[in-house]
């Protein structure tokens, strides 16, 4: 049986795969700052069996819901963003190939119907404001989809198509300098829908292996929770009976790390608010709502406290025996690194592992994320372009 640091060790060739993001239903929205896929199934395999609960605190695009529901897992995840939470209950909702025929026929209408959809819905006023910075003809056609699709009465089916029109419309809009015309969106959007059924009905016969033929109670193996991770063990929703949890697998919010969680680019650096007024929510909250704080020296220091709250919360919910491993990306890892260590500390964990690569910061395990480039306090910064592995289990009571 392999040692901890052993387990962790394995974990470094899982971390750093530079393949593109790819498999079961992952490529259903490009979140940002996606987990490598491969490396969660490493850490849910080494690190939990079947039937056991891993939890994510941070669920964003739903990489650990995806993984740990297609090796048998239960599931508990947190996120404050609506978003991150569709996305998640989407890809990892499985759908009768049934469904997914009538999927692919609503598509193949709307494309055969294009101009008459186009043409046969104003904007409602209520979302208009969503959509500044959005180009007129794109607005109309992504206006008049919604409106079609909102007459589906299966809500998984409804879900499951406005899901691709939420990642044709990120095609179409997110730092993008050139916006498609409506008819090229409808054509994108079909193909959306086809290549999202064939990926779910893979990821059907995966799950299937994991619970049998019974697919209608993987939702029954899965708790997606909007809201913020701090004070989570005292919400009602999360099953008593599933705890402990055997792991902790997640990637928190980046600190002094420009990234928009929330909104999309369109032509540059205008920001669109178009991702919640498809899903029909508000954008109520700042850039810093979604990242436990803001940019700069206060809300950094702000990120901190949150980042302790939240870990004091989970911690509720594990034993001595659970792991928790995050890959981390600092703007400053001369100084965060170490605040980031000091509120695990204080959120009482103490790290593990780390004899696996040496003690020395510059023996630590960074990974060099491919394609990512952020901006931190205004700067390009390279530093944010790699991420930290990080392994940490509760304090003993008798080192308290």
């Amino acid at each position: 049986m392999k040692s901890l640091g052993e387990k962790v060790w394995d974990l470094r060739a899982a971390a750093a795969n530079s393949e593109a993001v790819r498999g079961h239903t992952h490529n259903y929205y490009r979140y940002p700052a996606r987990f490598p896929p491969i490396f969660v199934r490493e850490a849910i395999e080494a690190f939990s069996k079947p039937g056991e609960t891993v939890i994510d605190p941070f669920v964003g695009g739903g990489t650990s819901v995806v993984e740990g529901l297609a090796q048998g897992r239960r599931f508990i995840g947190f996120d404050l963003n609506p978003i991150a939470v569709f996305v998640s209950r989407v890809k990892s909702t499985p759908l009768s190939s049934g469904k997914l025929e009538r999927a692919k026929s609503y598509a193949e209408k709307l494309l055969l119907d294009r101009i008459e959809v186009r043409d046969s819905m104003p904007i409602p006023a209520e979302i208009e404001s969503e959509f500044f910075n959005t180009p007129w003809w794109i607005r109309g056609t992504i206006c008049a989809v919604r409106a079609r699709l909102s007459t589906v009465e299966d809500h998984e089916l409804r879900d499951f198509l406005l899901c691709a029109l939420l990642s044709t419309s990120q095609w179409a809009l997110d730092c993008r300098s050139t916006i498609p015309k409506s008819e090229e969106f409808f054509q994108t959007l079909y193909r959306t829908v086809v290549k999202m059924s064939g990926e779910m009905e893979a990821y059907c016969a995966v799950l299937r292996n994991a619970f049998g033929d019974r697919l209608r109670t993987v939702g029954q193996n899965r708790r997606i929770i909007l809201r913020s991770a701090a004070s989570a063990h005292e919400d009602k929703r999360v099953p008593q009976e599933w705890l402990p949890a055997r792991l902790v697998i997640t990637s928190p919010p980046y600190p002094g790390v420009h990234v928009l969680y929330h909104r999309w680019q369109v032509r540059g650096r205008r920001e669109t608010a178009a991702p919640f007024a498809i899903l029909n929510s508000k954008d109520g909250h700042g850039p810093s709502h979604y990242t436990l704080g803001g940019r700069h020296e206060a809300g950094v220091r702000r990120f901190f406290d949150n980042l302790t709250a939240c870990f004091r919360s989970i911690s509720n919910l594990l034993d001595e025996n659970s792991t928790v491993i995050q890959l981390v990306s600092v703007a400053d890892p001369d100084t965060q690194l170490t605040q980031i260590l000091s509120a695990m500390r204080r959120a009482g964990f103490e790290e593990c592992g780390a004899e696996a690569f040496g003690q020395k910061q510059s023996g630590r395990f960074w990974r060099s994320v491919p394609n990512r480039k952020w901006y931190a306090n205004g700067k390009e910064d390279l530093t944010s372009a790699r991420e930290l592995l990080l392994v940490h289990r509760l304090r003993r009571r008798s080192n308290q």
